[in-house]
């Protein structure tokens, strides 16, 4: 006869309760009141501003409090929070497999370059306006780009966007997975941008373009 061997203590595992299990109360007995405990104070403001404990270069209010003072030349006296819409396609359609792109940087760096992010797909607005990079690794270093000088900034112009290469199926190749190059600004000649979000470090692109002087019109 197999003997079981006895449940060995580990760590995050509990001993069974010898508690008796709870049961429902009797039927017409009475049931006990729930309690209610009154909110305190200090949760009832808690949206109420108060002065952060950390000073320095690290806390975004007291920067934001100088950079008040250093425009208007007297200390900021309020604090104001502003309840913005945001709207966004919740629908997308995904056209294939981004593999590569061809930036025109800025005249003052002279060259273009040809960006290979991993695992981001191409995917288009639901009337096809609009076009977007979704997911995968869309981190741009600025420094090799020459673009470090732009910084700080929450986003940034890389170039006129020249050429787009993405892998998909499409019936005509009997759904075989093909790389299509296309070039931009082929039936209106107008060329879009390709610009960087620093914080988020994501790529999107703009229908605007670059003068001569880089700057975005």
């Amino acid at each position: 006869m197999a003997k079981r061997k006895p449940a060995t203590k580990r760590r995050g595992v509990t001993k069974p309760s010898n508690r008796k299990p709870l049961r429902a109360p009797a039927k017409g007995a009475a049931r006990p009141k729930a309690t209610r405990r009154k909110a305190s104070k200090r949760a009832r403001h808690v949206a109420k501003w108060r002065k952060p404990k950390k000073n320095g270069r690290g806390n975004p209010t007291m920067q934001a409090k100088a950079m008040y003072e250093k425009f208007h030349g007297k200390p900021s006296t309020k604090h104001v929070d502003y309840k913005v819409a945001q709207h966004y396609h919740a629908e997308l359609a995904e056209l294939g497999e981004l593999v590569s792109l061809t930036v025109e940087l800025p005249e003052w760096i002279g060259h273009d370059v040809e960006l290979r992010p991993k695992g981001v797909s191409l995917a288009s607005s639901e009337d096809g306006g609009q076009m977007y990079f979704l997911g995968g690794d869309q981190r741009l270093n600025l420094n090799k780009l020459g673009l470090a000088e732009t910084l700080p900034k929450d986003h940034v112009v890389i170039g006129n966007l020249l050429q787009i290469v993405y892998l998909t199926e499409k019936d005509f190749d009997d759904f075989k997975p093909y790389e299509y190059q296309h070039e931009m600004g082929e039936e209106g000649g107008e060329l879009p941008l390709l610009c960087y979000d620093v914080r988020s470090e994501l790529m999107y692109w703009s229908a605007a373009r670059i003068n001569a002087c880089g700057r975005e019109l």
